[in-house]
């Protein structure tokens, strides 16, 4: 696996080798031929008397994916993922390490936050505030942004937090001494509360976060590290150092010692947990940029170097807001065109799993205007989309 990637514009590539997809002796799909597919995905909008934009190599759509964050800023992408930028290295400029993240609803963003208070803002993360000229009496450990993507709130290794944006304060234990640092936090479904947890599984609650249990009364192996909250909001995950897992009201699937047979010394260091959008799946980081998937959680890949935090991608496109079908169809031509530029001409092959999620992306917008075809000619788009799953249908696999 190749390490986290500096160059903005390779990053999504670097990140994800190329294994193609299975093609004995069957019909293989060349660059020329895609590139006619991409070609025809955008045209001039009837009655706008506008030419398609250029093609732009550039991988968009959310969907199962991962970012994996390390301490000098580099942004790793996994699966659906896309890097967007990255710190690289430019957190060492503010004096203080990249300890947190958190990315936008849509998918097509993040925020960076290093322990001084120093936030990096990318893609359509809008910056709501920064405290890297603020005296902290302890250093930042977390952040989680609102459901509204409008606001963030971070946490401090004291318990404190600190509220940005449409984000709203509940309280805190900044003023309160505690048995143990506290290292990671999740807000509610609502965004109206929140669940931070300390090294000795203390789990603190504020707002409409309810209290589900925690280990803070428990002799535990190793300190607990993360926690996750579960989709619906009804419960959550702690994990340790050792990648033991704690389970209140929500599913267990799984832990790292439950899967490694060598001695409690050979498993990676858990420093994270994150969980999708359903309750029966969560990812596992290791110090080391290791990611482990358990349940429903689908394994995309891991870092090759130190890492501080993981965010999940959502699993389904955000829907396009400007009221222009085009845009949405530019979006997903992006998406063919960036294998083309990047992966076919090495090998003449493509990977049969982005095409395919490309062609359902194609089917669901061709349904979804079907009776208001406003911005695009429909019989050229299904003649389009036909050619595409007829290629596929006729790979194994």
């Amino acid at each position: 696996m190749h390490p986290f990637s500096r160059n903005a514009g390779t990053a999504s590539v670097e990140n994800r080798p190329n294994r193609y997809g299975r093609t004995r002796g069957r019909l293989s799909l060349t660059a020329t031929s895609l590139a006619l597919i991409c070609a025809g995905l955008v045209g001039t909008a009837p009655g706008s008397g506008a030419v398609g934009i250029p093609l732009v190599a550039r991988l968009g759509v959310p969907g199962a994916g991962y970012w994996v964050v390390g301490p000098d800023g580099n942004v790793g992408a996994f699966g659906a993922a896309r890097v967007y930028d990255a710190v690289g290295g430019a957190a060492a400029g503010y004096g203080s390490a990249i300890v947190a993240s958190a990315r936008t609803p849509s998918g097509r963003g993040y925020w960076l936050v290093a322990a001084n208070g120093a936030m990096f803002s990318y893609g359509d993360a809008t910056a709501h505030g920064d405290m890297r000229r603020v005296a902290l009496n302890s250093a930042i450990v977390g952040m989680a942004a609102t459901p509204t993507g409008r606001g963030y709130i971070r946490l401090g290794a004291d318990g404190g937090i600190f509220t940005f944006g449409d984000a709203r304060f509940y309280g805190s234990t900044g003023g309160i001494r505690l048995n143990a640092r506290v290292l990671d936090l999740a807000v509610t479904r609502s965004g109206h509360g929140y669940w931070f947890v300390a090294a000795d599984g203390g789990v603190f609650s504020f707002g409409d976060a309810r209290f589900h249990g925690s280990t803070g009364g428990i002799h535990l192996a190793a300190p607990v590290m993360s926690m996750a909250g579960s989709g619906d909001g009804r419960g959550y995950w702690l994990v340790a150092s050792d990648g033991g897992i704690f389970a209140f009201d929500v599913p267990y699937e799984g832990s790292l010692p439950s899967t490694r047979t060598g001695p409690r010394g050979s498993y990676p260091t858990t420093i994270r947990m994150r969980a999708g959008s359903t309750n029966d799946g969560y990812y596992l980081l290791g110090a080391g940029g290791s990611v482990s998937a358990f349940g429903s959680a689908p394994s995309l890949g891991s870092g090759a170097r130190a890492a501080v935090d993981l965010m999940v991608a959502p699993r389904a496109p955000a829907a396009v807001t400007s009221g222009s079908p085009l845009t949405e169809l530019r979006h997903i031509r992006d998406e063919l065109n960036h294998y083309i530029t990047n992966t076919v001409p090495t090998s003449g092959r493509i990977r049969l799993i982005q095409l395919r999620a490309v062609s359902d992306e194609l089917n669901r917008y061709i349904a979804r205007v079907g009776s208001a075809p406003r911005d695009t000619n429909l019989a050229q788009l299904r003649a389009i989309r036909d050619q595409l799953n007829g290629y596929l249908q006729a790979q194994p696999g």
